[in-house]
């Protein structure tokens, strides 16, 4: 006899909290539960049930007065043993027992409330929160430049064709089904409002480097703005400034950097927490990075009837937030085929790194966590230059000057790096260094054309060049 799953329930004798069990399931993909067969660690014992004709009559009544529900309830000789089998269909509507409501996850049967119990009801009724009209969201809060971006990525990918520039941006929102009768909606906020989190608490990245005590936060770092920009900003932030690259020459000529992870890896499961998670939980995106692993958490489900074993095989796409999908699918960034976490083993494995960690926490709300571990011989020791590797692309011209930068011209590199247009001030605060010092270090980064400071005396920052 097979383990309890999804899908199958054991229990010894009959209780009526059970009830519970049997609300999960009919909220989940359905299953069954058999009553008078011992589960433990050992094996699954039939033990029977000396009442089995009592509890044939009783639990479907339980059923109908409880929860307003039917189910078929069977009795089962096995192995010369009386038992009672409750088979429970995947009900299309919300069951509640007494007001409360379940869901089977896995082996588990989760008490559902606040956003995910929100969530739940919503999808039952065929709805998703990211459709929901954000309150006070107007035309004017769209951005110009995030519409811009998003075109420009979508027409290079082919995926646009290149009329749509001409379009006004509340034709092109309300293509996207990103306006509905009551406004624009949750979607339309992350993916084009400059500072998503401004109508949707929680709506940002935070990452954080921490040191060989997991629990030593060494410094960290808040990622803002729409759903793509806070994609691209995550990963270089994390190349520059976050991640050292193992630096060798070939021929004695030409310099070779390999950072500990791979990028491609890294930039899909970056994605796939912003485009999968549930932002109705309010909570951010915490990456933790350190020398020789990264986690990623983001809260959110698998489909009800998904295991993670399933989620790393073959499977279709199957995305929490549909709209935010598709649309982010239009510029190129992902695929809609369910073959992410595939090109990110792929990507893993080309890289010399072990095969990325999955685990689903199925509380409420639920997280997803994935762990990558580093490639061995990519790490590297403390006497290798910190955030060098992120040079070799975007700064070809003035790699020369970057390989002579002090620590302390590193880290406030590193800054502007990772927060475009931040001021002398920000900088002093942020890394506990004197006026004087960081102003020197900027003045050096400016003569050797790595950054440049843009906007006006009261209102501008640094950047890179």
């Amino acid at each position: 006899m097979r383990g309890e799953d999804q899908n199958i329930e054991y229990k010894q004798s009959w209780r009526d909290e059970y009830l519970k069990w049997i609300c999960g399931f009919a909220n989940a993909s359905g299953g069954r539960m058999l009553i008078g067969v011992a589960d433990d660690k050992k094996g699954n014992e039939v033990v029977g049930v000396a009442d089995w004709k009592s509890l044939l009559e009783n639990i479907p009544n339980l059923m109908r007065d409880t929860m307003g529900m039917i189910a078929d309830v069977n009795h089962v000789r096995k192995g010369g043993k009386d038992i009672v089998e409750i088979v429970v269909p995947s009900y299309p509507v919300p069951i509640s027992l007494r007001g409360v409501y379940y869901v089977r996850r896995g082996a588990t049967n989760q008490r559902l409330s606040g956003p995910g119990l929100e969530s739940f009801l919503l999808k039952r009724r065929g709805l998703h929160w990211e459709n929901l009209p954000c309150p006070r969201l107007k035309l004017k809060d769209i951005s110009a430049n995030e519409i811009k971006r998003f075109k420009d990525l979508a027409i290079d990918k082919g995926r646009l064709d290149v009329s749509v520039r001409r379009e006004t941006k509340e034709n092109f929102i309300s293509h996207l089904h990103l306006v509905g009768k009551d406004g624009i909606s949750y979607a339309g906020a992350l993916l084009f409002t400059e500072k998503a989190e401004r109508w949707i608490a929680g709506a940002y990245i935070k990452v954080g480097k921490f040191g060989e005590n997991e629990a030593d936060l060494v410094y960290h770092d808040d990622v803002h703005g729409s759903l793509i920009e806070q994609a691209e900003k995550a990963l270089d932030l994390i190349y520059f400034k976050y991640l050292k690259a193992k630096i060798s020459y070939e021929d004695g000529l030409h310099r070779v950097e390999k950072f500990p992870f791979p990028r491609e890896a890294l930039r899909e499961l970056i994605l796939n927490a912003l485009v999968h998670k549930d932002y109705s939980s309010n909570i951010p995106i915490q990456i933790s990075v350190s020398d020789d692993k990264i986690y990623i958490a983001n809260t959110g489900s698998l489909p009800d009837d998904w295991t993670v074993k399933q989620l790393l095989g073959k499977h279709s796409s199957c995305p929490r937030n549909p709209t935010i999908a598709g649309c982010v699918y239009l510029t190129g960034m992902i695929e809609t085929w369910g073959r992410g976490i595939r090109k990110v083993f792929d990507e893993c494995k080309r890289h010399g790194c072990p095969q990325p960690v999955y685990e689903v926490n199925g509380g409420d709300p639920g997280d997803i966590l994935v762990r990558i571990d580093a490639a061995p011989d990519a790490l590297v020791d403390e006497a290798h230059l910190k955030g060098n590797g992120a040079l070799s692309g975007a700064l070809n011209g003035a790699l020369n000057g970057a390989l002579n930068l002090s620590p302390t011209q590193q880290k406030v590199y590193g800054e502007i790096a990772g927060k475009k247009g931040i001021t002398a001030e920000q900088i002093v605060s942020s890394l506990g260094l004197g006026k004087s010092t960081v102003d020197r270090c900027i003045q050096y980064l400016k003569s050797i054309n790595l950054i440049e400071r843009r906007g006006s005396r009261k209102t501008g920052g640094y950047f890179l060049k």
